[in-house]
């Protein structure tokens, strides 16, 4: 199922995820496992990609080369005890942020990584690259 952000970025997950339509981001559900998606402007220190794995990692965290929507500037982050993690890539100075819950558990893994090679950036952005 494909799904768009307000500011015109787009991506798939499988077809068992259900839209929360009660919040602002993105938020789908599936087997009480959560997954949002939100894109916000960024601060220009955290465009680094190694500011925001300093800011974003908590102890045991793993960090994960992920390359979100094929962009290089992005990382994931995992607690591997919990399976929680984060995605965070930045493009023309917007922050486009992937947070998720249970991802030890095989639908969340299948529905992050259906995430990660369908993600597609606002195509006004690919004027500028």
């Amino acid at each position: 199922m494909r799904y768009a952000g307000d500011t015109g970025y787009s991506f798939e997950l499988p077809d068992e995820w259900r839209r929360l339509s009660n919040y602002t981001n993105l938020n789908f559900e599936c087997k009480g496992s959560h997954i949002q998606v939100k894109a916000d402007p960024i601060l220009p220190k955290f465009n680094a990609r190694e500011s925001r794995i300093e800011f974003l990692s908590e102890p045991g965290c793993k960090v994960v080369e992920t390359g979100l929507g094929g962009e290089a500037n992005s990382v994931m982050l995992v607690n591997p005890l919990t399976g929680d993690g984060a995605i965070s890539a930045v493009r023309s100075n917007t922050h486009y942020f992937v947070e998720f819950t249970d991802g030890n558990s095989e639908h969340v893994q299948r529905a992050v990584q259906m995430l990660i090679k369908t993600f597609r950036y606002p195509s006004w952005l690919r004027m500028f690259r």
